[in-house]
């Protein structure tokens, strides 16, 4: 395999240049071998874009449509991910909080191939959706998508299909997000 690093200094330094403070690589070794590469830009705690490489970042690097913004809490440097699934052509971006109620994850498909984004929350996902603030996502071995956030852990089956549903892998585990705390050093409470 061709080394990578020289392309992906030419992706940063391009990044830098148009403005964004943060990028993400997804590498997917795609059936019949096509292994794009794609790169979310980042700046000022929202996504930018979406970019795919076709020949592992060589050359061009092309735009995914117009993506939608994933983070309108700002919260991009901390609450982002994106993996590529093992099509080529598709690419699947968390970040913070829908926009709207109910305020659930907020989690997109990029298609390369159509240049379009399909939300796979709630109307998306047979009205089902995971906690907000996304960490990380994995493909398991069945091919469904696991995400990782604030709220706990998340499954999406079928993640490319219209019969897509998350389910919560939580089990017992207690989640808890505390906003303010207070303490009174007088009584140590």
């Amino acid at each position: 395999m061709e080394d990578l690093s020289l392309h992906v200094l030419d992706v940063a330094e391009n990044a830098l240049a148009a403005g964004a403070d943060r990028i993400i690589l997804s590498v997917q070794n795609a059936t019949g071998g096509s292994n794009a590469v794609f790169v979310a830009l980042i700046d000022n705690g929202r996504a930018m874009g979406v970019l795919r490489s076709a020949d592992q970042g060589a050359t061009a690097w092309t735009p995914i449509g117009t993506l939608p913004n994933v983070n309108p809490g700002g919260q991009a440097q901390t609450h982002f991910s994106m993996i590529a699934d093992d099509s080529g052509t598709r690419v699947y971006v968390g970040g913070d909080v829908r926009n709207t109620s109910p305020w659930v994850g907020n989690i997109v498909m990029g298609n390369s191939t159509g240049n379009t984004w399909t939300a796979i929350v709630m109307t998306g996902a047979n009205n089902t959706a995971p906690h907000a603030d996304f960490r990380d996502m994995v493909f398991d071995s069945n091919g469904s998508l696991i995400e990782t956030d604030d709220g706990g852990i998340y499954r999406l089956t079928t993640p490319s299909a219209g019969a897509r549903v998350w389910q919560s892998l939580n089990g017992d585990l207690r989640i808890t997000e505390a906003i303010s705390l207070a303490y009174d050093p007088l009584n140590n409470v």
